[in-house]
């Protein structure tokens, strides 16, 4: 913000920090919940609400704020009307204030070291109160109140208002010295003003403490993530003896790994295709057979990912075998689709993304996918019977069975992690 000879950047770094830290175990963070006071029947009520749209919202808001007043001028001048580029300064730093007030509320930060200290404006000389009290009042009084300030008791004398007519440029004044003098009149006097004067310096500087607690924030936001780690350790996930089947196990892991991973990749759909292999059944015998080798490794997989999140240790319980420390991985990612090392499958990625298109309201959509998929086709069919005229969900499950078996064939995350015996591969091919 470019001010008379003086450049003030306020830097947005610590937003940027905060989103990593929210977004490095995305699942645990929008675990978070707030307690809000709203009316129901005409009765104000407290519920709790999920906490990450307020969140988010108040970090897009303080990160927009802060690049606007970098690119902000407050430029005076003599003509003694409104200075409402410094009502706009206000508003903005007071959106920028309220949503930092926001989140340290919600992670539990301390911000008593700006709210109950008076450091920024000790040279404000109208009224008792702290930096926030003073803070509060010149925007009610500048701003957004200008004809009744009773709610900021602590600047002006209890029971009383303020009016003020209007905030104007004034570096030349006779007083003390000041950037801007606001028109004031009290509620008892009898009609004469008092001009207080009003300086920027000590709303930067005021903005700039706020700013700094963002990296206090920052940090409770790691340690909230690691004591939902431990309390996610001590409650045990159901196995699949306590469900009546083993469909109703994979919804129970879908909603646990909703709460405890998060799905910042997209991976929540997975489960979905998982469970079409549980789903359906096939005429064709050797493809039901590799159905079910498919079947028994979803299951092995499945094993890992509930030590993984029962545990909440990604690395340890990847499933897969030899994986780099450096690597970020598991089989539940790995196993679907899987699409490793010389396979011919490589260069038809594109093809399996048509798929969705087969239940389209839009016979178009349909009848090209198919001519999509018509190019795998013979690649399909190497290892399943494949006519490309079945469902959608029928199409899917194809797909994986067949390149969960080309898989096996290749150099790769699968082929080294899935047991080398026949529930797991069967007896179809010598290679595999």
């Amino acid at each position: 913000m470019k001010f008379k000879d003086k450049d003030y950047m306020f830097t947005t770094d610590k937003i940027t920090d905060i989103w990593v830290a929210l977004n490095s175990q995305i699942g645990l963070t929008n675990n978070k919940e707030i307690n809000v006071g709203v009316r129901e029947h005409k009765k104000p009520v407290n519920k709790c609400f999920p906490a990450r749209n307020k969140i988010t919202c108040a970090l897009e808001r303080i990160e927009d704020g802060l690049e606007y007043l970098n690119s902000f001028e407050l430029i005076p001048d003599s003509s003694q009307k409104n200075a409402f580029e410094f009502i706009a300064f206000l508003n903005c730093e007071y959106v920028i204030v309220h949503c930092i007030h926001d989140l340290a509320k919600i992670f539990g930060v301390n911000i008593s070291s700006i709210t109950d200290v008076r450091d920024c404006f000790s040279d404000f000389n109208y009224g008792n109160g702290n930096d926030n009290d003073v803070f509060e009042y010149v925007r009610s009084l500048c701003a957004v109140h200008p004809t009744d300030t009773s709610r900021h008791t602590t600047v002006h004398k209890e029971g009383e208002f303020d009016c003020c007519s209007r905030v104007v440029w004034d570096s030349i004044s006779s007083t003390a010295p000041r950037d801007l003098t606001a028109v004031v009149y009290a509620s008892q006097d009898d009609g004469d003003a008092q001009y207080i004067g009003i300086k920027i310096e000590p709303f930067v500087l005021y903005l700039n403490k706020w700013i700094d607690i963002l990296k206090d924030i920052e940090r409770k936001i790691y340690i909230y993530i690691e004591e939902e780690k431990e309390r996610f350790k001590k409650k045990p996930i159901l196995l699949p003896k306590d469900f009546e089947s083993y469909l109703k196990y994979i919804d129970n892991l879908h909603k646990e790994y909703e709460h405890r991973v998060g799905d910042p990749s997209g991976y929540l759909n997975y489960f979905e295709y998982y469970k079409l292999a549980f789903q359906i059944h096939f005429d064709n015998a050797e493809t039901e057979k590799k159905k079910e080798c498919y079947k028994a490794a979803i299951k092995y997989m499945f094993r890992y990912l509930h030590d993984q999140m029962q545990e909440m240790d990604d690395k340890k319980y990847s499933g897969i075998k030899d994986l780099p420390d450096n690597y970020n991985t598991n089989l539940f990612y790995e196993l679907y689709l899987p699409i490793e090392g010389k396979s011919k499958f490589s260069n038809e990625r594109s093809a399996f993304t048509y798929v969705n298109n087969l239940d389209s309201n839009y016979q178009y959509d349909v009848h090209h996918a198919r001519e999509v998929l018509d190019v795998i086709k013979p690649l399909v069919n190497e290892y399943v019977e494949f006519s490309n005229t079945e469902p959608k969900d029928e199409t899917h499950l194809l797909l994986q069975i067949a390149t969960y078996f080309d898989a096996l064939k290749q150099d790769g995350y699968i082929n080294r992690s899935i047991p080398n015996t026949n529930e797991y591969r069967g007896n179809f091919n010598q290679e595999i």
